[in-house]
């Protein structure tokens, strides 16, 4: 593992933990503000949770499983909305499928909404799971000392303080850094962790370099990372003294960022060395049995990081594996928005993926006894 890989790996590190960090951080904002009426409201209505907890899944890329963890981790939505976000999502690979085969792609999302809403609905209705199991039921706190009672932002006495500048420092250089693709959510830096020379991939590298050359150029994720970092950051430098010290800092900062860091540090070094330390083309080489084949397809996808579940896409869009097996994939796969499940409840990870699994094999194992 040399230099360039420790850099990726910590740039990406930072980027997710920033993001959720961030999305902890709005979320306290409204349910404070709201004085937690608004997601009182969305714990009353599981058919509601779902359905909302789908939709927002779909949406490309980890934004949306990320912003339906933190919502879990702060009770706001229970276990059968968070399977139902995590079966609806396929992180970053769906950036690419919408970009390589669109039509195949809106199969996939329409068809993973439908099993999401199915099977979240099911969890909720025969109450299998807790409905947010290991998770503090103090995770968002309502104080009504120290002005907050008066909302998060009419304090009449403003205080900076050295909290609110360093959270606005850091926001700032974040803000920088994405726009100025110091560091990234890239996909043409994934090839550090999976090298698999197909000629889609070289084509995929091809257009990320042309892009390199003509200048920096913002995607549609990075700007929705700086809308979000804007938000935060005018959220940190109006609200009121208390709401900065007691939920911003003390709740979401000291109680949640060392661990989101670390345990996504941790989870980023193995998945490096198990790509390459394994090489996929050997797994593959063993892999043209039908049953083989689709157990692979699944074990890429127990991987909790976008990038190496482009492997099955480009095997499916040169002829090697069927649809059932990317949809399989897609199923159990939900990119990056594993991690921070991990680092808060790994129970609720665990259980997540053993449903997934279940019914992805079914699927997959369906698409090769019906033959699609």
């Amino acid at each position: 593992m040399n230099i360039q890989d420790v850099v990726y790996v910590f740039s990406q590190t930072i980027i997710i933990t920033f993001l959720v960090i961030m999305m902890m951080m709005l979320i306290e904002y409204f349910h404070v503000k709201t004085s937690g009426k608004l997601f009182d409201l969305m714990r009353k209505n599981s058919w509601t949770q779902v359905l909302i907890s789908a939709l927002i899944g779909l949406i490309p890329g980890c934004i949306g499983g990320f912003t339906i963890v933190s919502l879990y981790t702060h009770k706001v939505v229970g276990f059968g909305a968070l399977l139902a976000a995590l079966i609806a999502s396929f992180g970053d690979e769906a950036l690419f499928m919408f970009s390589f085969i669109p039509l195949k792609a809106t199969m996939i999302a329409g068809i993973l909404f439908v099993i999401a809403v199915i099977f979240g609905l099911l969890v909720n209705k025969l109450n299998i799971f807790e409905k947010n199991q290991t998770i503090n039921s103090k995770h968002f706190e309502l104080h009504t000392d120290n002005c907050l009672s008066h909302t998060v932002d009419s304090c009449k006495h403003y205080q900076f303080g050295w909290k609110r500048s360093i959270l606005l420092i850091c926001i700032i250089l974040f803000i920088i850094a994405i726009t100025t693709q110091f560091i990234g959510h890239s996909h043409e830096n994934e090839s550090i962790l999976f090298n698999h020379n197909t000629a889609m991939h070289n084509h995929t590298e091809e257009v990320c370099v042309h892009a390199e050359e003509e200048g920096f150029e913002i995607g549609g994720e990075q700007i929705v990372f700086l809308v979000i970092s804007t938000a935060v950051l005018l959220l940190v430098l109006l609200a009121n003294p208390h709401f900065v010290e007691a939920h911003l800092w003390n709740h979401v900062i000291k109680k949640h960022f060392l661990k989101i860091f670390l345990w996504t540090f941790f989870i980023l070094i193995i998945i490096h060395f198990i790509l390459n330390y394994n090489p996929i083309e050997t797994i593959f080489g063993n892999a043209y049995a039908g049953i083989i084949l689709l157990l692979f397809v699944l074990l890429i996808g127990f991987i909790p990081q976008s990038g190496p579940h482009l492997i099955v896409l480009f095997l499916f869009m040169q002829g090697l594996i069927p649809f059932s097996a990317l949809l399989a994939n897609s199923i159990l796969q939900e990119g990056h928005a594993g991690l921070p499940l991990i680092a808060e409840s790994p129970k609720s990870f665990i259980s997540i993926k053993i449903i997934k699994f279940i019914i992805a094999l079914a699927v997959g194992l369906s698409g090769f006894l019906i033959g699609f």
